[in-house]
């Protein structure tokens, strides 16, 4: 019985050896820390204890759990919570920070798990996790977000993020500066679109699209956005999907981006004609001397018939194409230096070897290492204007001595009352008394008016107006000697600032002439009966344009009474005032007019075509007073004329448009052709057996004819086609903006038709059918002469095949 025991015994402990193996292995299977613990003492705990704290498992049995702690005061302040949970609790999970063996620092996830009812007996399993990635992971991942959020309150964009369910959840301050709604405004996505699209229609369709957008991932979408102001802004969106049925959208404001883009647009054909059209040459070359590119005007400017033949045409700048190699070293040093060079005048050959004077602007283009890629520039051709500064050198050379040498007084002045003496020319020393220059220039301006105040006055006319013409002004010599002078003066500005130079003044002694005036003036009235019976129209208006005076033959003219008459003001007689405008201008410019041609109007309102001739009224102290002037009726002159000049382009019997008129509107009618891809349709045509018509009833009748035919082929054109008579019974016709041959095939068929209704000539009706052929530009012909010939060919091949019908040309 007692071997029964011990074998008994024997395998119990087997079987709990066996168990504990089991256990042993289970927990050196977990990947986590697992520790049992028994009153704070460690007695147990499983092979991931060495990897994750550096401990081997026996080192930790029978030690207290205060060694995996950081400090004692952490320890205690752990298990204060640690056990009054688990007194009550069977599990507890908490993190905390952890020491290893290495004194390193861990943060691990605990769960802790009592064994039984009751706490202080039984034994705790703590399970560690070592999350200290994962928590410096979730750190950065936090501190990510609140610089993610730092940035969009700082964002130079809106931004604005949506649930799936269309509530706002967040508006950065850009998004508010921009549409002028913050989160309380709308604080659904439905608030904002009623709010930024008001129009129920389009709002409709700015959802379905916005709709569309995110289903198919489509980002940037441009709409025009009713802010909380009350302005509409053009608005870029670009949205995007996230998590959870999330949508982040970002805006920002392109309303004046968009006016930019519109503007351009709308230019870009101006600037496109610019830049085509434009003479200044553009270019691109390496450092090393090979042109990259040019454009049209500089290989035009070089002699060359396209950029590529003139690119592959140098491949080393300096040697070939400048005529002083040394130049091209220069400007590259001044490209190296400054990275621009400004108006770097050089000679340059064409291709024909012609030199030329460019002007060249360029600037250097660099990598982001400041190595030099290329250089820049434009070119101006400048040899006229090198040319002009030589012959303004000459020019300025013969003035010199023109001006030395003329018998008319020149002095330069400066400006002002008094006015300091800068230049005059021996005929000015000469006419005022002076010996030489010097001595002039010792005296003042106003030294040389016999009133002081007069130069005064002449210098506010000059100042206000810009020049004076032979203005008259009582003068004195160097001895006192009063002198009349007539003075034309113009005032000279710096080109820069614009203020006054000097004054340039001409002066001629007139003392003679104002005495020879003065008794003129004085037997104006024995000269009276002159005005009087002359033929010619004359008048006499005051400053302001009332009448003064006129003589018979102008009363006449006019079919006015004097008493009537000087109820009026010259403007009355008019046809229209810009008229009056064009008049004024003309002697603003002059002076005064001679042969003006104008229309004026009798006092009936008859129009008549006038020539003027018209001067300005001045007092014997040379203050303007009013005009004078003859007018001259050539209405019928004008009538001849124009008369004549219609027969210099028509048809004297039909009136239609002769050879000389078709041609020049065919010419006009190509050219824009070229311009727009068009056709024109040229139609050659005669009548049927016109001949035997004009035998039979003789060539009134057939005149008679012929004019009746022009009548109808002009009823049947447009008003922008031509017809035109050619002699005989021969007309052309042009029909101009043809876009396919059936458009003037259709034309040709109304013609043919029109032509089939007799014609009503007195007591004849007359039946003259038309034969007609037509060749098209630019298919059958590229100028006048061909077309008229393959349309005539076409004609006759109409008549062949029994006339009344058309044909069109066929080279076959």
């Amino acid at each position: 019985m007692r071997n029964s025991i011990n074998d008994h015994t024997s395998v119990s402990a087997l079987q709990v050896k066996a168990l504990e193996d089991v256990q042993a292995s289970i927990l050196n299977a977990i990947p986590h820390v697992v520790i049992v613990l028994r009153e704070r003492m460690i007695v147990t705990a499983n092979s991931a204890v060495e990897k994750m704290f550096g401990w081997k498992p026996e080192e930790l049995i029978g030690q207290n759990t205060r060694i995996l702690y950081r400090t004692e005061e952490e320890y205690a302040e752990i298990a204060g919570r640690f056990y009054p949970v688990l007194a009550v609790e069977p599990t507890y999970r908490c993190v905390f920070p952890c020491r290893r063996k290495d004194k390193k620092d861990i943060i691990c996830r605990v769960s802790a798990s009592r064994i039984g009812e009751a706490l202080k007996e039984k034994s705790i399993v703590v399970v560690f996790e070592d999350i200290t990635e994962q928590e410096q992971t979730e750190e950065i991942s936090r501190k990510e977000r609140e610089t993610f959020y730092s940035m969009l309150q700082k964002a130079p964009y809106g931004v604005i993020l949506t649930d799936q369910k269309g509530t706002n959840l967040y508006i950065n301050p850009e998004f508010t500066n921009i549409t002028g709604y913050a989160l309380g405004d709308i604080p659904t996505g439905r608030d904002w679109f009623q709010k930024a699209y008001p129009d129920k229609g389009l709002r409709q369709k700015i959802i379905e699209s916005w709709e569309e957008d995110i289903k198919h991932d489509v980002t940037d979408r441009t709409f025009s956005v009713t802010c909380g102001t009350g302005e509409v802004r053009e608005v870029e969106f670009r949205t995007v999907a996230l998590e959870n049925g999330r949508t982040i959208t970002m805006l920002s404001d392109i309303t004046e981006k968009k006016k930019i883009q519109t503007s351009l647009y709308e230019s870009q054909e101006h600037y496109r004609t610019i830049f085509e059209n434009t003479v200044e040459g553009i270019y691109q070359t390496t450092p090393e001397g090979r042109f990259l590119s040019v454009n049209p005007a500089l290989a035009k400017m070089m002699g060359y018939g396209a950029p590529d033949e003139m690119m592959s045409a140098y491949t080393d700048i300096a040697n070939q194409h400048y005529v002083n190699p040394d130049d091209r070293l220069v400007y590259k040093k001044l490209l190296a230096k400054k990275g621009v060079v400004k108006g770097f005048e050089t000679q340059v050959y064409r291709k024909d070897r012609k030199k030329l004077w460019i002007v060249i602007n360029a600037h250097t283009v660099r990598d982001q290492s400041g190595n030099i890629l290329n250089y820049v520039g434009t070119i101006e051709n400048v040899t006229e204007k090198k040319q002009a500064e030589e012959a303004l050198r000459e020019s300025e050379k013969r003035y010199r001595t023109l001006v030395q040498n003329i018998p008319v007084g020149i002095i330069r002045t400066t400006p002002g009352p008094r006015g300091k003496i800068l230049m005059a020319n021996p005929a000015f020393l000469k006419i005022f008394g002076f010996d030489t220059e010097e001595s002039l220039k010792k005296t003042g301006v106003s030294d040389l008016y016999m009133n002081p105040e007069g130069r005064n006055i002449f210098s506010n006319i000059l100042l206000s107006k810009g020049s004076a013409n032979r203005i008259e002004l009582e003068t004195k010599k160097q001895d006192g000697t009063p002198m009349w002078g007539s003075l034309t003066a113009m005032v000279v500005r710096n080109e820069i600032t614009g203020t006054v130079d000097y004054f340039d003044c001409a002066i001629e002694d007139i003392t003679e002439h104002k005495k020879a005036e003065m008794a003129l003036h004085q037997s104006e009235e024995k000269f009276r009966s002159l005005f009087e019976e002359s033929r010619d129209a004359i008048y006499i208006t005051a400053k302001n344009g009332t009448f003064i005076d006129a003589n018979e033959a102008f009363l006449d003219l006019f079919n006015i009474g004097r008493q009537e008459f000087m109820k009026h003001n010259v403007k009355d007689a008019y046809v229209d005032l810009n008229e009056q405008d064009r008049l004024k201008k003309a002697i603003q410019r002059t002076g005064s007019v001679r042969d003006f041609e104008i229309r004026l109007r009798k006092q009936d309102g008859t129009p008549m075509d006038c020539l003027v001739t018209v001067t300005p009224r001045k007092t014997v102290e040379g203050t303007f007073n009013g005009y004078q002037g003859i007018v001259r009726d050539i209405t019928e002159r004008k009538q001849i004329e124009e008369t004549i000049k219609h027969l210099a382009f028509h048809d004297s019997l039909t009136g239609l448009a002769n050879r000389r008129l078709f041609n020049d509107r065919l010419l006009m009618a190509i050219a824009y052709a070229k311009r727009t891809s068009q056709k024109v349709a040229v139609m050659m045509m005669d009548l049927d057996k016109f001949k035997s018509i004009n035998d039979t009833l003789g060539h009134e009748m057939g005149d008679l004819l012929l004019k009746e035919v022009a009548g109808r082929l002009t009823d049947t054109l447009r008003e922008s086609d031509t017809a035109a008579r050619m002699g005989g019974d021969e007309f052309l016709v042009i029909i101009s903006n043809v876009h396919t041959g059936e458009n003037a095939c259709r034309v040709a068929d109304k013609i043919v038709a029109s032509f089939r209704e007799p014609f009503k000539l007195g007591a004849y009706d007359i039946t003259a059918t038309m034969s007609l052929g037509i060749a098209f530009f630019p298919d059958d012909g590229d100028n006048p002469e061909s077309l008229v010939k393959n349309a005539d060919i076409a004609m006759y091949s109409a008549k062949q095949e029994g006339r009344n019908r058309y044909r069109v040309y066929s080279c076959a």
